[in-house]
Parts: structure tokens; sequence; C-alpha cells
């Protein structure tokens, strides 16, 4: 099952909304793997990750507005690609 097998069992059964919090909170991590992971997994989740992921971005922790950022520049979505281009400027 992966290096993900361990979490699969948890994200199951948690509610979507606070995994997602979850891993915006992980964001601030100062190991970069972790920061990394979580991305990674809020990119997957996709969509659903956006409103939070924009959240984010007003956060004070400069860990959590970079990933922030990162996440809402690789998630594919069309609606996406206008703020992907200002928050790359």
């Amino acid at each position: 099952m992966g290096k993900f097998a361990p979490h699969a069992k948890e994200y199951m059964t948690e509610d979507k909304d606070q995994k997602i919090r979850k891993l915006i909170m992980t964001l601030s991590s100062d190991n970069d793997s972790i920061r990394k992971e979580a991305r990674q997994t809020l990119v997957t989740i996709g969509s659903l990750a956006v409103p939070a992921l924009i959240d984010a971005l007003k956060q004070k922790d400069d860990h959590v507005k970079r990933e922030a950022v990162k996440a809402l520049c690789e998630i594919e979505d069309p609606e996406l690609a206008p703020m992907s281009t200002t928050l790359m400027a």
C-alpha cells in the first residue's frame, strides 16, 4: 500500500474538513519532508482543499503561506488558473 498506508485508515474515518484542517496545520512544520507530504496530500484532495488553502494565505507563518501557494498552483482546477498566475508573480 506504499508509504501512506498507515494514514489510509485514519483518512477514511475522519471528516474531510477535519483532515484538511490538520493538513493545513501540518504545513507549519519545521520539517521539509512533512510539509511536502502534507502539501501533496492537499493537492491530491484537490478542489475540496481550495477554500482552506486560500484561508491559509492569511496566516502569519511563512511556511504555511508558501506551501499553500505551492499547493494552489499544483491543483488542477480551471477556476484557479487566474489565481495561480497572480500567486506566482
